[in-house]
């Protein structure tokens, strides 16, 4: 029986036709795929990469839940802050730090892995398009390495690292679309705690220091009310994309070999048939 199938009924044993089907099949998908190698690579299984990142955001989010309610409470208990407490939320800020650099690094890694999958995806996907006589107009042109590198880049970090991880969404979608407010309320929580980040790493001493020590305090609890919400986000983002293709590659798996071994001849008068 091919993944996704449904199993058929014991003798004896009705069905009701108007039941609701499973809402989440992918989880029961296991099994191994067969697909053509892409440009970057064959296909690969991020489901325990996915893991990993989820649980280092899980963990960011509750220290920055933590030092947002360690905020709150400084700042509702005294009407001005005492440099002894802010040395105690610099420290604080300073011991997660290595939070943001392993996660940042391991959500990367992950960006990474899935655009790969995303191209391999794109050329299968335009592949059973020439064979059916159907004209494929989706377009991806963000290598897999630089939907990392746009975020190092000024400026262009703005609006570059969120239409490659669109492309990738796009290209890894064969069922059922992610939510449409994922991508832009990700991206708009992201934009926010990098301002954040920004605001909070400003020097506060010195000549040209107009911060005064209650402002830094709500600075602080703004950006890390923003980053627990990210990180949310960021964890259903992680989830949905690795469903997604998970799914798209059983529903590649499940199609007639033939189909993806045979060159169409759309594809010989494109040069598009996948490398091998």
């Amino acid at each position: 029986m091919l993944p996704g199938e449904v199993a058929p009924a014991m003798a004896g044993e009705s069905v009701n036709p108007y039941d609701t089907p499973d809402a989440n099949p992918l989880i029961e998908r296991s099994g191994p795929v067969s697909l053509p190698p892409g440009p970057y690579g064959a296909y690969r299984d991020n489901r325990i990469l996915s893991r990993w990142v989820v649980g280092l955001l899980l963990f960011y989010a509750a220290l920055q839940a933590f030092w947002l309610v360690v905020n709150l409470l400084y700042s509702f208990s005294v009407a001005a802050t005492s440099s002894e407490t802010l040395d105690t939320i610099v420290l604080g800020v300073e011991r997660i730090s290595w939070t943001v650099l392993a996660t940042f690094v391991v959500f990367g890694v992950w960006i990474v892995r899935s655009g790969k999958n995303a191209w391999l995806f794109h050329q299968l996907k335009r592949h059973a398009a020439n064979h059916g006589g159907r004209r494929y107009h989706e377009v991806i042109s963000t290598t897999p390495g630089w939907c990392v590198g746009w975020y190092f880049i000024p400026i262009a970090n703005f609006w570059k690292p969120f239409v490659a991880m669109r492309e990738i969404f796009r290209a890894s979608t064969t069922g059922q679309a992610a939510p449409g407010y994922l991508l832009p309320f990700w991206w708009t929580l992201w934009l926010l705690s990098s301002m954040g980040d920004q605001l909070t790493s400003r020097p506060q001493t010195g000549p040209a220091s107009h911060w005064n020590d209650h402002l830094i305090t709500i600075v602080w609890t703004s950006s890390s009310g923003i980053n627990v919400a990210l990180s949310v986000i960021a964890i259903q983002l992680v989830r949905t994309l690795t469903r997604m293709q998970i799914d798209s590659a059983h529903h590649f798996s499940d199609m007639d070999a033939e189909v993806l071994k045979r060159p169409s001849p759309g594809d010989r008068l494109t040069g598009t048939f996948l490398d091998r």
